[in-house]
């Protein structure tokens, strides 16, 4: 599971680290994950309504990623092998607000901290689906790999710049910036399955990734995506 507490990641395991953006809002935050339930335990943090008993929401099946809202900290998403992603607002942590289904079990879920109403899963069937969070119908859905898709990472400041990783070896660059993804590069990491990416926040280019074999590496897009980079908006 994944615990937060005051904007500190205390521990994590298979479902990857989950920071609350906003942490100060919720006095004593914690999210936790396991394969049977979803626990969302409140301290006394009255200014958002939470009580000080405990909350949990059982789920069908293993939660598999987490992501908070970059802008407004009660809400939560989260992605399921149930093929689910679920919306939660943490002020009434028992209610979803909206579920979404999708093709094959979620393996990550991100928002798109450059417009703020939408957000990304990916799947175990390669593919990769934007949503808008107040509508039930894809803004997009990309076949983006031919496996799982591990890793889904938007560029840190990059408006537009997509990179996925996959169980099939690969990472890819993908322009999203119309809602019409094109590939921009693929790469073979030679680090075997490629199980997560990440953005630096500073240099918007710079992804590292964990693979099957080979350890941690870090990449600069930027080499491989030149022609592209300039026609990007950087935020």
């Amino acid at each position: 599971g994944c615990l937060v507490v005051k904007n500190i990641l205390l521990s994590c395991s298979t479902v990857g680290p989950c920071w609350p953006r906003r942490a100060s809002v919720f006095s004593w935050a914690l999210i936790t994950c396991s394969w049977l339930s979803a626990t969302l335990l409140s301290g006394p943090g009255r200014s958002i309504g939470w009580r000080k008993e405990k909350k949990e929401r059982k789920c069908s099946s293993f939660t598999a990623a987490l992501s908070f809202h970059p802008f407004e900290a009660q809400t939560l998403l989260s992605g399921s092998y149930d093929k689910t992603a679920v919306l939660y607002d943490c002020r009434s942590p028992d209610t979803a607000t909206r579920t979404w289904r999708f093709s094959g079990q979620v393996e990550r879920v991100t928002w798109n901290h450059f417009s703020p109403c939408n957000f990304l899963a990916s799947t175990e069937d390669g593919f990769v689906y934007c949503l808008d969070a107040r509508s039930d119908k894809p803004v997009f859905t990309l076949k983006a790999h031919d496996g799982e898709v591990t890793g889904l990472e938007l560029s840190s400041q990059i408006k537009g710049c997509l990179v996925t990783s996959s169980e099939d070896k690969s990472v890819k660059v993908w322009d999203i910036l119309t809602n019409k993804p094109s590939l921009v590069h693929t790469r073979d990491m030679k680090m075997g399955v490629v199980f997560c990416a990440s953005c630096c926040p500073d240099l918007p280019f710079v992804y590292a990734f964990g693979g099957q074999k080979g350890g941690l590496r870090v990449w600069d897009i930027s080499d491989a995506t030149t022609s592209t980079a300039a026609e990007m908006e950087v935020s």
